[in-house]
C-alpha cells in the first residue's frame, strides 16, 4: 500500500520575504568621480572672486628718499642740541640761556649773544685776559655775527698787531657784508698799514694799494651809514693821500671837525 500524501493545505507555506541585498561598495574611481561632480554643483571661491574690484587697494603712502634723509638729519641734529644742551645744564647754565644762545647762534633769534657781552664789558674794564677769552670763544660759536671779531680787531690795533687786527676785521666782513662798522674799521685799518708801508724803505707801492683798499671799504661805510662822519672824514684824508684834492676838501668839509682833519694836513 503506498503511504497517503499530505494534502496541500498540510504544507507549511513558504515564506514571502525576500532576502535583503546589500549594495556593493563603490570603488575608488565612483568615489573620486562622485567628489568631482560635488565640486561642480559646489563650486569653490577664491578670495580674488569675492573681492569688489570697484573699491580702490588701500596702500600706505611711502616716503621718498630724500625725504627720509631730511627727516634722518633733523632727528640727528636733535639729539645734537639735546646732547649740548645736557651739558649746558650741567656745568650749570639755564634753559632759557641756553635756548637763546641756540637761537642766536644759528641766527634764529636777534640780539648780542650773553658770552659777546661779557667779552666787551671784560674789554672796557681793561681785562684784556678774560676779553680775549670771552671774545673769542663766541667769535666760534657765533658764526653769523661780525661783533666779536671787531672787538678782537681793536685789542690787536691797540696792540700794534695791524696784519692781525685786519684778518679779524675781513672775516668780520664776510660774516656781515651790510655792517657800516666793519666796513670803516677795516678801512682805517688799510689807512694804518699804507702810513706803516709809506714810512719804510721802498713802501709806496704797498702804500698806495692799500691806499686804495682803505678807499674802497670807507667809501662803502660811507654808503651804509651816510651820517658817519669819521667814514666820511678819513675816506677824505685817504683821496688827499692818493691825490684826489678836489673830493677829499669836499667830504673834509662835509665831515667837519676831527681826527681827520690832522692826516688831511699832513697830506697836503
Amino acid at each position: 500500500m503506498h503511504p497517503a500524501r499530505e494534502s496541500p493545505a498540510e504544507v507549511p507555506p513558504r515564506s514571502r520575504e525576500r532576502p535583503v541585498v546589500r549594495p556593493p561598495l563603490p570603488s575608488l574611481a565612483e568615489i573620486i568621480a562622485r567628489i568631482t561632480s560635488d565640486k561642480r554643483k559646489h563650486p569653490v571661491y577664491r578670495v580674488e572672486d569675492i573681492v569688489d574690484r570697484a573699491v580702490s587697494e588701500v596702500r600706505l603712502p611711502s616716503l621718498p628718499v630724500k625725504g627720509c634723509i631730511v627727516r634722518f638729519a633733523l632727528f640727528v641734529m636733535l639729539l645734537i642740541a639735546l646732547a649740548i644742551g645736557g651739558l649746558y645744564l650741567l656745568v650749570g647754565g639755564g634753559m632759557q640761556s641756553f635756548v637763546i644762545d641756540l637761537g642766536q647762534s644759528t641766527g634764529v633769534m636777534e640780539g648780542t649773544p650773553a658770552q659777546t657781552v661779557r667779552g666787551i664789558e671784560a674789554f672796557r674794564r681793561g681785562d684784556l685776559q678774560t676779553a680775549g677769552r670771552e671774545l673769542s670763544q663766541a667769535a666760534v660759536t657765533y658764526p653769523r655775527s661780525a661783533l666779536a671779531l671787531l672787538y678782537l680787531a681793536r685789542m690787536r690795533t691797540d696792540a700794534g698787531d695791524l696784519s692781525g687786527a685786519g684778518e679779524y676785521l675781513e672775516a668780520a666782513v664776510l660774516r656781515e657784508p651790510a655792517n657800516a662798522v666793519a666796513n670803516r674799521d677795516l678801512g682805517l685799518n688799510y689807512l694804518f698799514k699804507a702810513r706803516a708801508s709809506d714810512q719804510a724803505a721802498g713802501g709806496e707801492v704797498a702804500s698806495r694799494n692799500n691806499l686804495i683798499e682803505a678807499d674802497r671799504f670807507l667809501a662803502a661805510a660811507a654808503l651804509l651809514n651816510p651820517s658817519d662822519r669819521t667814514s666820511r672824514g678819513y675816506r677824505g684824508c685817504v683821496l688827499a693821500a692818493l691825490g684826489a684834492v678836489d673830493e677829499a676838501e669836499r667830504l673834509l668839509s662835509l665831515a667837519g671837525d676831527g681826527p681827520w682833519q690832522r692826516c688831511a694836513s699832513v697830506n697836503r
